[in-house]
């Protein structure tokens, strides 16, 4: 776009051929003439050399310049946040199938140990059992989240880099 405003800065040259022209000198009373012309047009830029468009095609340059660099920044934080989050996600699912869920089923079977030698009510059996059912569905909404984290890195880098 620069180049060619840059080109736009003169107009064009015009050509003009007239292979008859009659002059028609009646009403003079003198006799009536036959001609051919050739001629030709140019203008030429005194103030405006067209310095305007192409001052405006290179602010669109340096304009879509910056754009790129800014979407590139976008792109590069956008996958930077998705590995930050499927880290973060990776680190609090390994944390809950190594120490909490295994204490929770301790805690679990230990009711029932408790329950079955009559020295708990069922009721405690119960709670106990709802608290673990608890843990699991905080597991399994951890476990969803971070397989979207997996989605959404897969997503930032544009191919699946995770299952």
């Amino acid at each position: 776009d620069v180049e060619l405003a840059r080109r736009n800065r003169f107009s064009d040259v015009y050509v003009i051929y007239q292979p008859f022209t009659l002059q028609n000198n009646s009403p003079y009373n003198a006799p009536s003439s036959t001609s051919w012309t050739l001629g030709a047009t140019v203008s030429v830029p005194v103030w405006d050399r067209n310095q305007g468009v192409i001052r405006r095609a290179q602010t669109n340059v340096e304009q879509t310049r910056l754009e790129t660099r800014a979407q590139e920044r976008v792109a590069l934080s956008d996958v930077e946040d998705a590995y930050h989050e499927y880290v973060t996600t990776r680190k609090s699912v390994e944390r809950m199938e190594q120490h909490v869920l295994p204490h929770a089923r301790k805690v679990l079977d230990d009711n029932l140990k408790v329950y079955r030698e009559g020295q708990a009510p069922f009721l405690s059996y119960l709670a106990a059992q709802r608290a673990y059912g608890d843990m699991v569905r905080q597991y399994r909404d951890m476990l969803v989240r971070h397989r979207r984290s997996m989605l959404d890195l897969n997503t930032a880098v544009g191919q699946r880099l995770l299952p």
